[in-house]
C-alpha cells in the first residue's frame, strides 16, 4: 500500500505569497509512527510545511499520510513542491528554494513536541478561521 493522503487542510493569512523577491521563509517538520504489527512496514506520517512572506503572512498544509514507509522523505519533498506552486511562488522559485532539499531527521519531532510547535505556528497566523 503506497504512502497516500488521508487527510489534510491548509491555512493562508492571504491567497498566494505577496513580495516573492522581497523573500520569504520557507520550513517544514514532522512525526510519525508505526502501524500494526512491530515489524510492520506501514506507517503514519504527518508533515507540516509552512512559509511565512516578506509582509509576515502564514501560509500552511497539514497533512497526515498513511501507508508504506519506503518512499516517505519524497513524499515531503513532493508536499513541499506543491505547497510552494499553490501558494503563488514561481517555478523559479522553487527549484531554487528546494535545490539542496533534504529531509533531515532533526526536523522529526515526537508527538508532543510536534502538537505544541503546530499550536505554536498556528498562533502567528492573522487568519483566525480553524
Amino acid at each position: 500500500m503506497p504512502l497516500r493522503p488521508r487527510k489534510s487542510f491548509e491555512k493562508y493569512d492571504r491567497t498566494e505569497v505577496e513580495g516573492e523577491l522581497e523573500g520569504f521563509q520557507f520550513d517544514y517538520f514532522y512525526t510519525g509512527k508505526r502501524e500494526g504489527k512491530t515489524y510492520s512496514n506501514l506507517i503514519e506520517l504527518v508533515v507540516v510545511t509552512f512559509c511565512i512572506d516578506a509582509n509576515e503572512n502564514l501560509f500552511y498544509r497539514y497533512t497526515i499520510y498513511y501507508g508504506e514507509k519506503k518512499l516517505w522523505k519524497e513524499i515531503i519533498l513532493k508536499q513541499s513542491q506543491d505547497f510552494l506552486r499553490s501558494i503563488g511562488i514561481s517555478e523559479s522559485f522553487v527549484q531554487s528554494t528546494l535545490r539542496y532539499f533534504e529531509v533531515s531527521s532533526d526536523k522529526y519531532l515526537p508527538a508532543e513536541k510536534f502538537e505544541q510547535k503546530f499550536f505554536e505556528l498556528n498562533a502567528k497566523s492573522k487568519n483566525t478561521n480553524i
